[in-house]
């Protein structure tokens, strides 16, 4: 299926007033769960959006969004929020306080704010302020669809009346680069998991002097044979250590650590107690 621009004029002619229009252009078709999952990645970032730039009402589902209609050509969905929703219902006093239009620019506001995540993420714009984690991976779920069927487009609308505020299209490659960057930031913010072990030789593989570096190594082989960095919970554990009165390359310390991990593999030790200095005589080391 090729791109049909003036289709996608007249399609996009046709926007809902006061709606999130998300047209999924594809080339081979959408797997139903790819979709659906797409779909509720954008429900639950507006979820959020709203949730924490204030936008409620006393109704438990105010921060929900809402299918209004989806329309032929590819897959064109029409999203509306509960104010819209629920317009024809609401009460006059709710409508002259402006919750409605609240619920309005919200919508578009929330569209904005994916436009530019997205753009960032893209290498064309700015970061956004405080995008989390479960952010980054509900905008990989989102871009999905059209990630993995080359040629494919995602577009994004937004209108506030007849004014459209958002019209944003990526590609297919786009959206791959996008989930790229996106896996790599959630990786290089993974919280090492760390596991503790009690009584453990340890042995220096590089050291400095100096209280904290980033260049001191160890080695323990009974975790593995690897020199990992390694960090003290006291500064006072390590000049034990390297100030003796023999040579600490030389020597074996008796420790507790905890492993520090990324991803399951091991980054560094953190040395928590050193109960006993040992010789090489000792340890049995050549």
């Amino acid at each position: 299926m090729r791109f049909d621009i003036a289709q996608w004029n007249r399609d996009m002619t046709t926007i809902p007033t006061d709606g999130l229009t998300i047209k999924y252009e594809n080339h081979s078709p959408i797997e139903l769960a790819d979709l659906t999952t797409s779909l509720q990645a954008v429900a639950r970032r507006y979820a959020r959006f709203a949730a924490q730039n204030g936008v409620t009402f006393e109704d438990e589902n105010a921060s929900a969004l809402y299918v209004r209609e989806i329309r032929p050509g590819s897959v064109i969905v029409d999203l509306i929020n509960w104010g819209e929703a629920h317009k024809g219902t609401l009460t006059a006093a709710v409508v002259a306080g402006g919750a409605a239009a609240t619920q309005v620019n919200a919508l578009t506001t929330f569209a904005k704010n994916l436009r530019d995540s997205l753009n960032w993420l893209k290498g064309s714009g700015d970061k956004p302020e405080d995008v989390s984690t479960s952010e980054l991976k509900d905008i990989s779920k989102i871009l999905e669809p059209i990630a993995k069927d080359p040629g494919a487009n995602l577009h994004i609308n937004a209108a506030e009346g007849s004014h459209v505020v958002v019209s944003v299209n990526y590609n297919s490659l786009e959206a791959n680069a996008i989930q790229n960057r996106a896996d790599k930031i959630i990786e290089e913010r993974a919280e090492p998991a760390q596991k503790s072990f009690r009584r453990v030789l340890m042995y220096w593989w590089q050291a400095n002097k100096g209280a904290e570096s980033t260049s001191d190594k160890v080695v323990i082989d009974d975790i593995s044979e690897k020199p990992l960095k390694v960090v003290f919970e006291d500064d006072e554990i390590k000049s034990k250590m390297l100030s003796g009165a023999g040579n600490p390359f030389n020597e074996s310390f008796l420790v507790d650590v905890h492993l520090l991990t990324v991803r399951g593999r091991p980054r560094a030790y953190k040395v928590t107690k050193l109960h006993e200095v040992m010789d090489s005589d000792e340890t049995g080391e050549d």
